[in-house]
């Protein structure tokens, strides 16, 4: 699994020519034993079962892999609605802060933009690894305590704390939602089994078969970079975007016209990061 962390951790285009260069190599290599084979051994070229054997694997091959990307997909389109309802949770709980007293909105508001920004600049980059960050989980512990402690005979914010707080735990768990190593065993064996049925079809044109094994090659490789790819929703090139968090209270606080307290120096207060003094 290391390796995999390694190639969705590159930039985009460089796992994809690494992936086309890996299974392009083994298909060079395996059209070139397949061809010294058929040649020594005095095996018929292009002999009727190959093709039902290509045809077998291939079908196989497709359905495998299709079945994988949709159901990542699916996942990837979950994530994705799920920080979408956090920052819409965000902003119901900035519009129903609005109507508590001040001594209660100004801290809950504090403790959420502490929070955004938590999430935003240090959870997010954490989730790639599938790690969390700390700062992110106080500053929600002390939202929670401030909602629990405000007045309720106006309203009361302690739902929309606490569904807060599990759309945070749904998201967290969903960093680590990705294939199983053995499926990504198996997505890797089969597509190399596949190309070597080509790569046993021996052409009396060697060029026309060193071509159509590398074009087999890199259908594997883009289908395989796909899956790579959205396999964890929170990591690579395609990974889901904390922007809906990042302008949801900003979004919400202009259409209230409600502002964040401010420290002395006249900023809106923010919590200290860990190598802060």
């Amino acid at each position: 699994m290391t390796l995999l962390y390694c190639f969705q951790a590159m930039p985009a285009w460089l796992a994809l020519v690494m992936l086309c260069a890996y299974f392009v190599g083994i298909g060079v290599l395996l059209t070139w034993i397949g061809r010294r084979l058929t040649t020594r051994l005095s095996l018929p070229n292009n002999p009727t079962a190959l093709g039902s054997a290509q045809s077998a694997i291939g079908t196989m091959t497709s359905i495998l892999m299709g079945l994988v990307i949709v159901s990542l997909w699916a996942d990837f389109r979950t994530a994705r609605g799920t920080v979408s309802a956090e920052a819409a949770e965000i902003r119901s709980l900035v519009r129903e802060a609005s109507f508590l007293p001040p001594g209660s909105r100004d801290p809950l508001l504090l403790h959420l933009q502490q929070y955004v920004d938590a999430v935003v600049h240090e959870e997010w980059s954490a989730m790639a690894s599938g790690g969390f960050a700390n700062t992110a989980g106080r500053a929600l512990s002390r939202m929670e305590g401030t909602a629990f402690t405000a007045p309720r005979d106006s309203i009361d914010v302690r739902a929309r704390v606490n569904k807060l707080a599990e759309l945070r735990a749904l998201r967290l768990g969903q960093t680590n939602s990705g294939i199983v190593p053995v499926l990504w065993f198996t997505l890797l064996t089969i597509p190399i089994i596949l190309i070597g049925s080509f790569a046993l079809a021996h052409d009396a044109n060697p060029r026309f078969h060193y071509l159509l094994v590398g074009l087999v090659a890199v259908a594997v490789s883009l289908a395989l970079f796909a899956a790579l790819e959205i396999d964890l929703p929170y990591r690579g090139a395609a990974s889901v975007s904390p922007a809906p968090i990042a302008l949801a209270i900003q979004a919400a606080q202009s259409d209230h016209d409600i502002g964040l307290p401010r420290n002395d120096a006249g900023e809106a207060a923010r919590e200290p990061s860990a190598g802060s003094p």
